[in-house]
């Protein structure tokens, strides 16, 4: 098993979709990518799946810019990108997530200014 844990922010601005599970059945799901710092001030990239009620609390409460602590199982996948280069992705589905801060948060602090 694969444990990831980190603190990073957000790379962009959530999309809550509506997939089908089973005949009949459907959930929300968003997933996005949260950039974190590594050694040297480099850059890596976790993509974070996250699924039903917890889906639309992300996308209610997190934005693009938004720092988060997360923690789960992880998987990584090769593939092949469009112009034929090798690329790696690193995801995490249904982590456990910290919101370190919020759209609510932000709106709050700028009617206080």
């Amino acid at each position: 098993m694969l444990t990831i844990i980190g603190v990073g922010r957000v790379t962009n601005d959530f999309k809550l979709n509506t997939v089908t599970v089973r005949e009949g059945e459907q959930a929300q799901v968003c997933e996005f990518d949260v950039a974190c710092r590594i050694r040297d001030k480099k850059m890596s990239y976790v993509r974070i799946e996250i699924w039903s009620e917890f889906a639309v609390a992300c996308a209610k409460y997190l934005k693009k810019g938004s720092l988060i602590a997360f923690n789960g199982e992880g998987v990584v996948r090769n593939y092949t990108r469009q112009d034929g280069s090798l690329g790696t992705e690193v995801k995490i589905i249904n982590p456990n997530i910290d919101f370190l801060d919020t759209k609510e948060k932000d709106k709050k602090e700028s009617k206080d200014e």
